[in-house]
This record gives structure tokens, sequence and C-alpha cells, in this order.
């Protein structure tokens, strides 16, 4: 799901716009189903997609809504507001401005080395595309063939039918 984290984010946001107060937590899922890009057109139930859950607030103003008590989303909910709290404190002992740089530092440091391991790997193979194979629960194939561009490690992946 990381890679849909920022859509889920802005969605949440739209949608409890001027409601969400310091301390709320919402509650959002969809985790995808029988097959890629989930919601196939043969699911005959929605246990077939797992847990689908739009939008709830679990907590308000630091108070769980709920009456259960469940220990792992405390957990969850505790160490939100723990890493809220220490991003506020190095705000305030360096300021927004050196946050954000370091913040940018790190993704850019991330992304060069993940093309620099790219690069590598396509030298390893010769050049060639990977290529793999799998199957959904209903047996479906899923085919994917990875292309990296050994010149800037960009990556493309091809996921249509004919791709092997």
């Amino acid at each position: 799901h990381l890679g849909a984290m920022s859509s889920a984010v802005q969605f949440q946001a739209e949608l409890y716009k001027g409601q969400l107060q310091e301390g709320d937590v919402l509650v959002s899922n969809h985790p995808g189903g029988r097959r890629a890009g989930s919601m196939p057109p043969f699911s005959k139930t929605i246990e077939q997609e797992g847990a689908q859950i739009l939008s709830f607030k679990l907590v308000k103003q630091g108070s769980i809504l709920d009456a259960l008590n469940i220990s792992d989303l405390k957990a969850q909910v505790s160490a939100n507001y723990q890493g809220a709290t220490l991003i506020h404190t190095l705000i305030e002992e360096l300021s927004l401005e050196v946050v954000e740089f370091y913040i940018t530092a790190i993704q850019n440091t991330a992304e060069a080395a993940m093309r620099e391991l790219l690069c590598f790997v396509d030298k390893k193979f010769g050049g060639k595309p990977l290529k793999a194979t799998d199957y959904m629960v209903d047996g479906e194939e899923l085919r994917l063939k990875i292309s990296i561009d050994p010149k800037c490690g960009e990556v493309v992946f091809d996921f249509t039918g004919d791709a092997l």
C-alpha cells in the first residue's frame, strides 16, 4: 500500500476538510483482492476483495471513539503520536526549513542508492529484461517484465499479457 499512501492521505484530507482536530486519527484501508488492480469483475462477495474501509475516525481529540479497546490499534495510535511529537520537537529545535532540507536530502540519497543498485542489477543480468510469472488465488497468470535503463537506473514495469 505504500505506493498509494500519498493519494490516500490527500483523499482523507479532502474528505475531512475543516473537520480534523489535533489528536484525531483516521482509519482507511483497501488492500486489493483476487487480481492485480483489484475490483475484478468476477468477484462474487466483498470478502474476495479483503477488508475495504473508506474512512472512519477512530480517535477524536486523543480519545478512542469505539468501545473496543484493541491493544494493537492503541499501540499504533501511540506510535503515531510519538512520531508527531518527535517531528514537532525537531522543527522547534532546528526550524521547518532545516527539517525539510534533511527530508529532501534523505529522499535524494535513497533515490541515488536505488538507481545505483538498479544499474548494478542491469549489468549483472547482461542488460536483459527481468521476467517473472506468478499466479493469483484463482489461478490467473500474472506476468511481469522489468526493463532497466543502465544510464540512469530508471525502470519500466510491464504487466501486459504478452510481457514474456
